[in-house]
């Protein structure tokens, strides 16, 4: 992987961690709420709100890097197992929003 490139995954990261953020209530990525241990499991959203999310990110990504949706959607899978929140499970889902 060239310098660049990774220059441009690191600047896309930051941009999703800031989307994925403003979702659950902050202004945008907060580094310091990163560092506290368990970070990603004191915040939740519903399903809805991670498959909502999780479209932002395949859309924005296969437009940023030019990539076919579906290798978009495998980086996007990646990304919310590793730094998604966790589901809310205090409501009923509705179908539509199924995965």
């Amino acid at each position: 992987m060239t310098v660049a490139r990774q220059k441009k995954l690191d600047a896309f990261h930051l941009r999703a961690l800031d989307e994925m953020f403003r979702r659950v209530g902050f202004d945008g990525y907060d580094k310091s709420f990163t560092e506290q241990d368990g970070w990603y499991a004191k915040r939740e959203w519903t399903l809805e709100e991670d498959v909502a999310f999780t479209k932002w990110f395949i859309d924005e990504y296969a437009k940023e890097f030019r990539e076919p949706k579906y290798r978009a959607k495998e980086v996007a899978a990646i990304f919310v197992f590793n730094y998604g929140w966790r589901i809310s499970h205090s409501h009923q889902v509705n179908p539509k929003f199924k995965r």
